[in-house]
């Protein structure tokens, strides 16, 4: 007999019907059962089964707790998730002169970016472009132009033409 793929509420309504039937028939039962060369008596099989639902019961209590904190920590996560964005901007913004005090927030300033001057401007595209070259990176339209081609071996011969066949 295989509980290989058995559900745990399957497993706890046989273990019950185990223990009812062992109460129903208590005196027809010898008072010991030998298995696997130990001897138990009805009470011993009857708390063994009893422990197994009780266990099987407190698992499945646990799943569903943790189920439902998990579903809970998420609803929490997403209501108040735009409150921190505002909160964490606020402190920035306010203690924005201060990366000390930002710190112990556990926050650092926004990064102030240079103004590009014309010449860094031409800099960074000639930089793009030679980036672009070294890769052979191309467009959309040119790589539509792109055709590849097939070189012949010199050295293969020639097929033979295929053979028409007279129609009927």
């Amino acid at each position: 007999m295989s509980n290989k793929n058995i559900s745990s509420s399957s497993r706890v309504a046989a273990d019950q019907k185990l223990i009812f039937g062992m109460q129903k028939h208590a005196a027809s039962l010898p008072a010991t059962i030998i298995l696997a060369g130990k001897a138990y008596t009805q009470a011993d099989c009857a708390n063994i089964l009893q422990a197994r639902v009780t266990t099987t019961q407190l698992s499945e209590a646990a799943k569903a707790a943790r189920k439902k904190a998990v579903q809970d920590d998420h609803d929490e996560q997403s209501a108040t998730k735009s409150f921190v964005l505002d909160l964490k901007a606020w402190f920035i913004l306010t203690y924005s002169n201060d990366p000390v005090i930002l710190s112990d927030y556990g926050l650092a300033p926004k990064k102030k970016t240079g103004v590009m001057t014309a010449e860094t401007k031409v800099t960074a595209a000639d930089k793009a472009r030679a980036t672009r070259k070294a890769r052979h990176t191309v467009g959309p339209k040119a790589k539509k132009a792109i055709k590849g081609t097939l070189a012949v071996p010199e050295n293969l011969p020639p097929e033979p033409a295929a053979a028409v066949s007279p129609g009927k």
